[in-house]
């Protein structure tokens, strides 16, 4: 028996989304993701060290991030069904990010003890909007090929974004020998990540694939 054609059944290639990468809002998606990972990747790195710095006991300064990484899988549950309810999700991704910022400000300026309470506060608004972010990646598509070159997009520049910022906070703490770099980077991400994620949430969605 003859064998099958060569090609036959084999999935074509993805057509390509019409300016995707000119696309205002696939950049907002994508830079919101970029900071929501920046902010979640460079505290995960640096907090220990500076609860330590803070003079908590290195194995508590551990549990600390644990528990934030525990309170993230929480959230990234039920984060994207409470954002589903509302007529559209522009406001999720702000108020998540500013739940972590204010976590963050809390383990980083108030008291020792209140760390735990701050790393709770940091989860919540870190896997919350890492869930939210993936979950616009779908709604803003109109179809599957739509949405996996976005994602693609979205996840290839916001993790080459988030390299940067453990980098950089390592980098200046050698240089300034504290943390007082920390806040400012932090705060300025989450303002960029808000507006993107305010952008991102609004009820509209990209054009569709061209082609067959």
């Amino acid at each position: 028996l003859a064998g099958p054609r060569a090609g036959a059944g084999a999935p074509g290639r993805l057509a390509a989304v019409p300016g995707l990468w000119r696309n205002r809002l696939a950049w907002t998606i994508t830079v919101s993701m970029g900071m929501q990972s920046t902010i979640t990747y460079t505290l995960f790195t640096w907090l220990p060290p500076l609860l330590r710095e803070r003079g908590m006991d290195p194995v508590d300064a551990g549990l600390v991030a644990a528990l934030s990484s525990v309170t993230q899988m929480v959230s990234s549950l039920i984060a994207p069904t409470l954002a589903t309810r509302a007529r559209d999700q522009r406001f999720a991704i702000p108020v998540l990010l500013s739940i972590g910022f204010v976590g963050f400000l809390i383990a980083r300026d108030g008291p020792l003890h209140l760390a735990w309470v701050g790393t709770v506060l940091m989860g919540l608004g870190q896997g919350g909007t890492f869930a939210v972010s993936l979950m616009l990646i779908v709604l803003r598509s109109p179809d599957a090929r739509v949405a996996a070159q976005l994602s693609s997009m979205a996840q290839s520049v916001g993790y080459t974004i988030t390299g940067l910022g453990p980098m950089l906070v390592g980098l200046a703490h050698d240089m300034v020998g504290n943390w007082s770099m920390l806040t400012p980077l932090i705060a300025v991400v989450t303002v960029v990540g808000a507006l993107a994620g305010y952008g991102a949430g609004r009820d509209r969605t990209l054009p569709r694939a061209g082609g067959a």
